[in-house]
């Protein structure tokens, strides 16, 4: 009795944890980055890296997305050789129309021109998919920077550039002018570790971009780091109720059990 008992209740709970894992699934892909940039469009100087970066950065220990600044070939970081800090052998590209193309903004976006700031090169990484109302896109970013080692600090920033429905919203997550950087040696600074998160309010499809830039000059190397991306998704009205339904089964199932174990 106590047997047959356990067989009835087994696939119902395998039943209700199924329903709860696959109410839908978060279409993101690589979101960890362990498959290297697959699922990810990139332009400009963009690799994926985990442990020390050039043999004296340390960037963590897990896979992390990375966009820098740096010339395959020109000397960015003086007295560095040609192309040291380069990420992937490909060059940034050049501010005021090929890097805001590559995130579908007009020319001259990613500029602050009232202040006389103007992003001269840069790189960027992004994906398209889609979400439901309710569902939270999360992620952690790093900024890296020589900028500012030899006294001169022009701003380099980056971006997070995300498309829905409603439309684009390009916010800054940070320059080097303002965020609060501390020496990690080497002559690099760097900020603390950042979590962002949002919540969509509507279904449908959602472009997700980052990027970072080179401002006013093409010197002092900085790399956007980019962690742990993913979506929580909520479970979809049917899937909750065919939970609640699985769960009461089980209740019953289990009182059922009881009551056999006792005779």
């Amino acid at each position: 009795m106590n047997s047959n008992a356990f067989s009835l209740r087994t696939p119902i709970a395998a039943l209700v944890m199924g329903l709860a894992a696959s109410a839908h699934a978060a279409p993101l892909s690589n979101g960890d980055f362990s498959a290297g940039l697959v699922g990810w469009t990139t332009a400009g100087d963009a690799a994926v890296a985990q442990g020390t970066l050039f043999g004296e950065l340390d960037i963590g220990n897990t896979p992390r997305l990375l966009l820098g600044t740096a010339s395959s070939i020109h000397q960015d970081d003086d007295p560095a050789t040609a192309g040291r800090y380069n990420l992937s052998g490909q060059a940034p590209l050049e501010g005021g129309l090929g890097l805001e193309s590559s995130l579908n903004l007009a020319g001259g976006a990613l500029d602050d021109a009232g202040n006389g700031n103007f992003v001269m090169e840069g790189s960027s990484a992004s994906q398209t998919f889609s979400v439901q109302a309710g569902d939270t896109l999360s992620f952690d970013w790093q900024f890296f920077t020589r900028e500012g080692a030899g006294g001169l600090n022009l701003g380099d920033s980056a971006w997070l550039v995300l498309t829905t429905a409603s439309g684009t919203q390009l916010s800054k997550l940070g320059d080097t002018a303002s965020l609060s950087l501390l020496e990690v040696g080497q002559g690099w600074r760097a900020s603390s570790l950042g979590t962002q998160s949002i919540t969509f309010a509507q279904a449908g499809t959602v472009s997700l971009a980052w990027a970072i830039g080179d401002v006013n000059d093409y010197i002092g190397t900085s790399v956007l780091s980019i962690g742990n991306v993913s979506i929580t998704a909520v479970p979809e009205p049917g899937a909750v109720a065919l939970l609640l339904a699985g769960l009461s089964i089980t209740g019953v199932a289990a009182r059922r059990s009881a009551r056999l174990t006792s005779l």
